[in-house]
């Protein structure tokens, strides 16, 4: 996947409790929507990549569509590897 977005803190638990961190590690941009789920994220041993500057959807989704456009450009011209 090309981003994982928790939006709770509960979320980042029940998802380390299910999934496998290693088919996603270093393969998706992990996105969380404050700083107590990112705290979370840390503390289950995921690098946070992204953190919109307000906790609300809105902030999220432009920081994400900021983020892809901003990895779009500097991909420009060279080969992008799929998982």
């Amino acid at each position: 996947p090309d981003a994982i977005v928790f939006t709770s803190a509960s979320t980042v638990r029940y998802f380390c409790e299910m999934v496998d961190r290693t088919w996603f590690t270093g393969r998706s941009c992990v996105v969380c929507i404050g700083p107590v789920t990112a705290a979370e994220a840390q503390k289950q041993g995921l690098q946070v990549d992204l953190m919109p500057a307000e906790p609300n959807a809105e902030s999220l989704v432009a920081s994400l569509a900021s983020f892809y456009q901003t990895q779009s450009a500097a991909n420009v011209g060279q080969a992008v590897s799929t998982f």
